[in-house]
């Protein structure tokens, strides 16, 4: 019996980063072939860049290792 690890190969596997406007429908989404806290941090970066300043987002984080430890990156982005 081979032993198992905690990484596997993705084989070209591609991330998806998506954010949904309620109001609209519209999907802004962004594929990417790392997933790290920056390139999530960047990609909410351009979501709010985008949005209206009386715009309301609401951010929704599971406990994927790249949704953690986003503490000071949401406080930071709160106006």
């Amino acid at each position: 019996m081979r032993g198992l690890k905690s990484t596997y190969r993705r084989n070209g596997t591609l991330n998806l980063f998506a954010a949904l406007n309620v109001a609209t429908g519209e999907v802004r989404k962004k594929t990417i072939k790392t997933m790290t806290r920056i390139d999530f941090q960047s990609f909410m970066d351009e979501v709010v860049k985008d949005a209206s300043a009386d715009q309301e987002i609401h951010v929704i984080l599971d406990n994927y290792a790249t949704h953690k430890r986003n503490d000071d990156w949401l406080r930071a982005t709160r106006t």
